[in-house]
């Protein structure tokens, strides 16, 4: 499965790469380092490992690192348990917000590899603009 990140402030995605356990924070070494994306007030509150996203069950789900938290839907993510992420889910990192898109694996295997569940959204969002996909 694929998931994709949708940068609520900037309208960028960010595509997780294929591995199980994707670390997500503002160090360099993690798998997704927001200091990439981010500028540095907004990388402020962002721990150097401040999640992981898991996608080796059928649902991913998010587990926190951070100190400042990781919300999915605006519930704080328990650190021991983690929480499910489904397409269209918002993820917060401290006060930074990223719209969830995941690509079923069907979708991949019948040949709509294209076709990300929750397209139309993310072009709306984008106002119409092209998506890399």
């Amino acid at each position: 499965m694929k998931v994709r990140l949708l940068d609520l402030k900037t309208k960028r995605i960010i595509e997780l790469p294929d591995i199980v356990k994707v670390t997500v924070g503002r160090n360099y070494e993690s798998d997704i380092s927001l200091s990439d994306y981010l500028d540095e007030e907004d990388i402020r509150g962002i721990s150097r490992v401040h999640c992981i996203i898991d996608t080796e069950s059928d649902s991913p789900y998010v587990v926190n690192f951070g100190r400042n938290g990781t919300y999915v839907n605006e519930e704080r993510v328990d650190s021991s348990l983690g929480s499910v992420l489904t397409s269209g889910s918002i993820l917060r990192l401290d006060n930074y917000e990223f719209k969830v898109f995941i690509e079923e694996p069907e979708l991949i295997s019948s040949g709509f590899s294209k076709r990300l569940a929750g397209l139309e959204t993310v072009t709306n969002e984008l106002g119409g603009a092209n998506v890399r996909t």
